[in-house]
């Protein structure tokens, strides 16, 4: 409700934002994957350190190879001429839909803002995230491991760690 809301506002100025895309990770996990993970975490935190889990953001950009990239999927969707991909969006783009977003969460009183989800829009974000933190007095958090840091056990993407997130928090 619009009160619960303010309440939380209030008592910790702290918004999550899931980043993700219709991206293939497999015929076992669920298009969508990154940001539901992301969202289920969120969740948890919130619950546990306060804040506002924000709608996720499912456009964005990607790592374009040369070659398509979602060529695997088997959904009808009119994929990007340039990439192959059923979610990119231009860079110019995917920044005003943050730009907007960053502004409103600031106008609305919150002071940090946390990122998590696919790992081109992540990594968008920390290349620009100066720029909007000292445009819009937020502080933003934007975070991800990068999938071959296999010190930290993260073995890749659709792999056992992403498949074990959404068995956890989405068990159905």
């Amino acid at each position: 409700t619009p009160s619960a809301f303010r309440k939380r506002l209030k008592e910790v100025p702290v918004a999550y934002i899931p980043l993700g895309t219709l991206e293939y990770h497999g015929e076992h996990l669920p298009l969508g994957t990154d940001a539901l993970h992301s969202r289920g975490f969120f969740i948890n935190l919130a619950r546990t350190a306060g804040g506002i889990v924000m709608p996720d953001i499912v456009l964005g950009p990607s790592w374009f190879t040369g070659k398509p990239i979602d060529t695997l999927i088997s959904i009808h969707c009119t994929p990007s001429p340039k990439t192959g991909s059923c979610y990119w969006i231009a860079d110019s783009v995917f920044h005003l839909i943050l730009d907007n977003q960053f502004r409103l969460l600031s106008s609305a009183g919150f002071k940090i803002i946390v990122i998590h989800g696919h790992a081109p829009s992540v990594i968008y974000v920390q290349r620009h995230m100066q720029e909007w933190e000292e445009k819009y007095s937020i502080r933003l958090i934007p975070y991800f491991i990068y999938r071959d840091n296999h010190k930290l056990g993260y073995t890749g993407h659709a792999s056992v760690n992403e498949t074990s997130l959404i068995q956890y928090y989405f068990p159905e």
